[in-house]
């Protein structure tokens, strides 16, 4: 299961980290009443709270490895379908599940951001204003 585990480990190691900016973002835009992509306050509230919650996730690291190694076989009976139905080596289908578990994890994170301004009733803002939180992240790190 080698490859199956790779991709595994990929997405739930990327869902916990969408968890995570889910809660940061969430959190932040109740306590604020803004987007951290719009607020300086609040990107580094944002960044405050999304450190102490990456503190916590690197922390149950080996739960999500278990849980990683738990639903392998899921991942192992998917490339056997891409193999069987595409009639592809096992390469070729770990790139396709690589494609789409990339296009998996990319929605969950658009959700992880999207879901917090739904709920809360903030606008998220533009997120060509993500260099707002590099830069927030930047001021609380010194």
């Amino acid at each position: 299961m080698g490859l199956a585990s790779v991709l595994s480990y990929s997405v739930t190691s990327n869902a916990s980290y969408c968890l995570i900016t889910f809660l940061a973002m969430l959190s932040v835009m109740r306590a604020t009443g803004a987007s951290p992509l719009t607020s300086q306050a609040a990107a580094g509230q944002f960044v405050a709270s999304y450190a102490g919650l990456w503190l916590l996730n690197n922390l149950i690291r080996p739960l999500r490895i278990a849980l990683a190694v738990a639903v392998a076989p899921v991942f192992n009976r998917a490339l056997d379908r891409i193999e069987s139905a595409l009639s592809v080596k096992r390469g070729a289908a770990f790139a396709i599940g690589f494609v789409l578990t990339t296009l998996l994890v990319c929605a969950m994170f658009f959700a992880a951001l999207q879901l917090p301004a739904i709920i809360t009733g903030v606008p998220l803002g533009s997120v060509k204003n993500l260099g707002a939180l590099v830069k927030a992240g930047k001021a609380a790190s010194s």
